[in-house]
């Protein structure tokens, strides 16, 4: 049997990458959230430092699940089901404050046209807190259509194979948008391995 292909797609990278900036937006939106809230003496937009604080929580926590190599360790006993209903939960959270934000930056602009310094203060927060509900929503999306496709390949399988070559494209699609954890790269493979489809099946001569 020929050994899978461990490299790791751009995907990846990318995940990571995402990861990390959720984690260096948090001191940025601190400083901005949390000037605008003491200078405006408003709860909107700084109620959004509570999603990003669970934000870098769960950046970080995913990105130790990528580095741990040991799957007993504890990290790894967090599901990436359970990364996927954070991610979710906080894009919620996101717009929960984002959409209270902006009526009432545009009511005071609206009000006081000539003295818009807090309205670009708040503003500037609310970029950051865009920023990071993209993220999540990114994340959110692209885990549930990998295992959507996953999900359509295995039924098709299942029922004769018909679906198989049809699939075998956005099978491929899906797995560049998985980008998640070491541990669910490994069974992404063996999945793919199992359907016969990708560079990761078995060798006619094994």
């Amino acid at each position: 049997m020929a050994p899978p292909n461990t490299t790791k797609p751009d995907s990846y990278i990318v995940a990571r990458l995402l990861r990390y900036l959720s984690i260096a937006t948090l001191p940025v939106g601190v400083a901005l959230l949390l000037a605008h809230g003491v200078t405006a003496g408003r709860a909107v937009p700084a109620l959004g430092l509570i999603p990003m604080a669970g934000s870098a929580v769960v950046a970080i926590v995913s990105l130790r699940r990528q580095k741990t190599l040991a799957v007993w360790s504890p990290v790894h006993r967090i599901a990436a089901q359970t990364i996927l209903l954070a991610d979710f939960i906080l894009a919620l959270s996101y717009l929960a404050v984002l959409i209270p934000s902006w009526i009432t930056l545009s009511r005071r602009h609206w009000r006081d046209p000539t003295n818009n310094s807090l309205v670009i203060l708040g503003t500037y927060g609310t970029v950051v807190l865009l920023f990071n509900w993209i993220i999540h929503t990114f994340f959110t999306f692209a885990f549930l259509l990998h295992h959507l496709v996953i999900s359509v390949q295995r039924w098709g399988q299942k029922h004769g194979g018909g679906f198989t070559a049809v699939w075998a494209g956005p099978m491929e699609q899906a797995e560049e948008y998985a980008p998640f954890t070491d541990a669910g790269a490994r069974t992404s493979m063996e999945t793919r391995a199992d359907l016969g489809i990708g560079p990761d099946r078995p060798s006619e001569d094994a």
